[in-house]
């Protein structure tokens, strides 16, 4: 009898010492996790605050989506010198469409702009796993995004389990959230210019087709950004920027023939610069073969900004023309 007893106190003290680790365990967590969300969003520079900036605070006319060539390719100076218009560059390395119609959401929900370019690599709808572990930037909005939540959690089954922790949402970041607190950025504007000036390359063998598969997420994804512009009214260009002449990863056609086969199902227009006769060849123009540096971004973002130009004064003589011609009708 005194036996059991001791197996039962036993026990007991074993459960009350579990609740206890649990308890603190608990505490600790919701501390700490509410103390790194609170320096996030303080941080005055990098690119965390280039994003909550889009997704909170942006309100420009032209916003510009995509990944590292959309951040390195599109200077917001050269657009609102040319247009007359204010621009914010919302690019960010390494995401996709997944995140670029996330972001959409977002921005969509607050306003709509006037002009949205999303750049976007001739090969974004292949499937690649490392698109979907990327939104992990995404996770310090979960709690205050609705919107955002259904591409978080495409990230795994496990996601809302994990996002019972308040910390999660930071695991990795604390450096860069210390950081970004203390380093100011007097600009803002999303463009990040590269300075490195690409030697000339030689021509490499062709490379064969490859065994990528098309994900059906993405193309979603892609329909679904699309539809949400044009419903707004908004004046959408998608854009695939120049890539060094002799750069052969673009090779496989089938996600350019899908780009090409959406954007004409919505009449929206797809304007392919990869092999621009003004760029291409120019390696003094590059970073790297797939990235424009500074003087190549410039000159790239005068032919996309001058091109928009004319389409907008195209439609303004249009406009004029119709009016002119209803009026002598009339008479």
């Amino acid at each position: 009898m005194a036996g059991n007893l001791s197996i039962s106190n036993s026990k007991l003290l074993v459960l009350v010492k579990l609740t206890f680790f649990l308890t603190l365990l608990f505490i600790a967590d919701y501390s700490i996790g509410d103390i790194l969300r609170h320096f996030y969003f303080t941080q005055k520079s990098g690119i965390a605050r280039t994003l909550t900036y889009s997704i909170e605070q942006s309100n420009e006319d032209i916003i510009i989506f995509g990944s590292s060539r959309a951040v390195h390719h599109y200077n917001p100076e050269v657009f609102e010198k040319t247009l007359g218009m204010s621009c914010f560059n919302s690019g960010r390395d390494g995401l996709s469409i997944l995140f670029y119609r996330a972001l959409e959401k977002a921005i969509l929900n607050r306003y709509a702009p006037k002009i949205i370019i999303l750049d976007l690599p001739s090969s974004e709808l292949f499937a690649e796993s490392t698109d979907y572990d990327r939104l992990s930037c995404l996770l310090p909005y979960y709690k205050t995004h609705t919107e955002l939540r259904p591409f978080i959690e495409m990230r795994g089954k496990l996601e809302r389990l994990k996002l019972l922790s308040r910390i999660y949402p930071f695991n990795g970041l604390i450096l860069s959230i210390i950081k970004n607190n203390i380093v100011i950025d007097k600009k803002i504007d999303g463009f990040l210019p590269l300075s490195n000036i690409m030697k000339p390359i030689e021509s490499g063998k062709k490379i064969p087709p490859s065994d990528l598969k098309i994900d059906p997420n993405k193309v979603n994804a892609l329909r679904d950004f699309i539809k949400d512009a044009v419903s707004r009214g908004i004046r959408l260009y998608i854009i695939i920027s120049p890539v060094y002449e002799l750069d052969l990863r673009a090779y496989d056609q089938r996600s350019l023939n899908m780009l090409k086969e959406i954007t004409n199902e919505y009449g929206v227009p797809l304007w392919d610069y990869t092999y621009e006769p003004k760029i291409v060849s120019r390696a003094e123009l590059f970073s790297d073969p797939g990235h424009l540096n500074k003087t190549g971004a410039e000159l790239f973002s005068e032919i996309i900004a001058n091109r928009i130009k004319g389409e907008l004064e195209d439609n303004v003589l249009e406009g004029q023309n119709i009016t002119k011609s209803k009026g002598s009708h009339i008479k």
